[in-house]
């Protein structure tokens, strides 16, 4: 698989995209680089980023399968705005 690493833990991933490297990525909330790639940014449909996996998919809400996780990404990155 190629692509970053963000980390074994969520303690990790956290870091990563609040104190590491990934905070470019996730700068301006729901206006950043990672809701655009998400399609949380109105007018922006979403996109796959490079380097991400051949088997990757789209992030997606669907209430009927029990997902929520753009849902849960839009209210994380409103969290961490300060």
């Amino acid at each position: 698989m190629s692509g970053p690493w963000f980390g074994d833990t969520e303690e990790d991933v956290l870091s990563y995209f609040l104190e590491g490297p990934g905070m470019v990525l996730v700068a301006g909330c729901r206006d950043s680089v990672l809701a655009e790639a998400l399609g949380l940014v109105e007018g922006h449909p979403p996109y796959m980023p490079r380097d991400a996996p051949l088997d990757g998919r789209f992030w997606i809400d669907c209430p009927d399968g029990g997902l929520t996780e753009l849902t849960d990404l839009g209210n994380w990155l409103d969290s961490i705005c300060f």
